[in-house]
This record gives C-alpha cells, sequence and structure tokens, in this order.
C-alpha cells in the first residue's frame, strides 16, 4: 500500500495566524524563553520561521541563491551548511524587534503562500526530501514538509510560553504525522528482517489514534494495510513523537514512555527517526 497524497496547503494560513496571535500576545520576557530547540529561545524560532519563508522566496520564486553549500551533494555537508545559515541568521535578527519580526512574519507569510498555490502538485519540486531518502520530490510532498517545519517550529514555542496547544489536535498533527511517517521505509532500510515480518506503530493523540502498519519483501520495507496480526506493535504518546522525529528527546527518555509488544528491536527503531534535516 503507497500512502496518499497529504494535503497540508491550507491549514498554512491556520498555522501562520495561530503564530502571529501567540506571538502578538508574548511579553518581552516571554519571547527571550528557552525551547527545547537546543539553545534557541522563542525568538530565535520566530525568525527562523521569517527566514523559511524569506528563503523560499528567493531561491525558489525569484532564482535567487546568494550561496551554495560546498558538500551540498551529501546528507551531512547540507546539514552542517543549514546549520551555519541558521546560526548566522539568528545572530543577525538578534537587532529586530518583536514587533518587525511580527509584521514580516505577516507580510512574508502571505506572499510564501500566494507562491506555494501557484505550484502544480504534481509536478516535480527543485528540493527533494532528503530525510525521507527521496532523490525526486513532488510538489505536494515539497509543501507537506514545509508544513512540518513549520508546525515543529511553532510547536516548540507554543511549548514554552503557553499551556495548551491547538497543534496536538488531530486537525493539525496528522498532517505532521503522516508527512513525517512518509520517511519510515526509508529509516527502516538498515533493519535485516524476513520477508512478511511486520510492524504496527500506535499514535495516540488529543482526540485521536492513528496507525501505520509496515513489511519486509525481504530487502524493502513497504507499508500495508493494516488489518492483519503484525509481529512487532508500539504505540508512542503523540507528544512524544513529535520530539523524536525533530530530535529533541533522547532515545531512553522516548523509550520510558512508549508501549511496546512483540519484537522489541525491530519497534524501537522508529524511535531513531529523524524527520528533519539534522
Amino acid at each position: 500500500m503507497s500512502m496518499e497524497i497529504v494535503h497540508t496547503i491550507h491549514l498554512l494560513e491556520e498555522l501562520d495566524q495561530m503564530l502571529i496571535d501567540l506571538l502578538s500576545s508574548l511579553s518581552e520576557k516571554k519571547w527571550q524563553s528557552k525551547t527545547s530547540s537546543s539553545s534557541w529561545t522563542v525568538k530565535d524560532i520566530a525568525v527562523h520561521l521569517l527566514d523559511g519563508n524569506l528563503r523560499t522566496l528567493s531561491m525558489l520564486r525569484d532564482g535567487f541563491y546568494g550561496e551554495f553549500p560546498e558538500n551540498g551533494k551529501t546528507y551531512d555537508g547540507m546539514v552542517q551548511f543549514l546549520n551555519r545559515l541558521n546560526s548566522d541568521w539568528t545572530v543577525a535578527m538578534k537587532r529586530l524587534s518583536p514587533q518587525v519580526i511580527i509584521d514580516l512574519l505577516k507580510s512574508s507569510g502571505k506572499e510564501y503562500r500566494e507562491y506555494l498555490y501557484s505550484l502544480e502538485m504534481d509536478d516535480t519540486a527543485v528540493f527533494a526530501v532528503q530525510w525521507m531518502g527521496n532523490e525526486e520530490t513532488l510538489n505536494w510532498m515539497h509543501i507537506a514538509r514545509e508544513y512540518t517545519e513549520k508546525w515543529h517550529h511553532q510547536q516548540q514555542i507554543v511549548e514554552a510560553t503557553i499551556e495548551n496547544s491547538e497543534l496536538l489536535k488531530s486537525r493539525y498533527m496528522r498532517p505532521y504525522l503522516e508527512t513525517s511517517m512518509l520517511a519510515v521505509p526509508y529509516h527502516y532500510k538498515s533493519v535485516t528482517a524476513d520477508e512478511g515480518k511486520s510492524l504496527s506503530i500506535e499514535v495516540s493523540g488529543l482526540n485521536f489514534n492513528s496507525f501505520w502498519t509496515i513489511q519486509s519483501d525481504g530487502s524493502l520495507w513497504k507499508f500495508v494495510e493494516s488489518n492483519f496480526k503484525v509481529n512487532s506493535q508500539i504505540k508512542i504518546p503523540a507528544h512524544v513523537i513529535w520530539k523524536v522525529f525533530s530530535k529533541q528527546i533522547g532515545f531512553k527518555e522516548a523509550l520510558n514512555q512508549v508501549q511496546i509488544s512483540g519484537d522489541r528491536l525491530l519497534a524501537i527503531h522508529i524511535l531513531k527517526m529523524v524527520a528533519v534535516m539534522a
């Protein structure tokens, strides 16, 4: 069974508006709150989201790249390049006020969304989604990847500033999960298993339960219907899995919060998966 298209473009405006509303409500002190993203503050993540808008418009809409990675053909080389860009940007943006950042997020977000709506969903995207193992990506998948980037960074801001998160509800988290899970067969390529061996992954959220099942054909892993007995099953809370995929929680800490039955080694491999460029 191949996964269906994950539709996310219609949610980007809602996501942006929730971000603007939240940032507009924060005190200056809250803007300096530490987040779960390494040493980044709320302000650092806000300007990182702004950078995502501006770089998309500059590179993909306007064809202007500015600089290129020295070793961009390798995964590690691209990660190093992106980390440097992110570091340079957050340092430079320390001179901007919260209000200026909010205004720029508003204006760039609108242009960003307009650009994405101009794309044909089944055309080939400029950039492949490398953490899915793709050499070529369609535009719908590129947009879905963009959605996961915005979703998890926005969730970091929410977690650092307020108690309740709309983002963990089904409307917003399911598309995040459905996109991230596209990487599971690629992630499991290093796991050798007999033909027919299978794993069920269950994620439980605030108002939903989602299931994915992968099965080995002896050399590759593929998604299959979730209607038969599996060799292994893992149940992961929604508030844990997004931190696993965004590399914000250690393996042992995550392992203590899941339920496993059947083949344990097969199940725990999902807790090592990353669905970001990191």
